[in-house]
């Protein structure tokens, strides 16, 4: 019983982890385009990009690991 209440916590957590992260990252997305700042990678989690869509200028893309993520605009290298 108290492994299940440990799997189900740990797993909780990175659900909400991973609405606050992305939850921060749209918002530098939107703040970006609101002053005309365009993006060429929109990303829940690093690394290569398990499932990829291109709308726009932008790629948006989630990987294996969504834990993290990141907002690319064009001038950042």
């Amino acid at each position: 019983m108290a492994i299940g209440y440990l799997i189900t916590t740990i797993v909780g957590a990175m659900v909400l982890l991973g609405i606050c992260i992305f939850v921060h990252e749209l918002g530098h997305l939107l703040g970006g385009k609101m002053v005309g700042i365009k993006a060429k990678v929109f990303s829940l989690g690093y690394g290569k990009g398990v499932f990829k869509k291109q709308i726009g200028e932008t790629t948006y893309q989630v990987t294996l690991i969504p834990l993290g993520g990141y907002c690319q605009f064009y001038g950042e290298d």
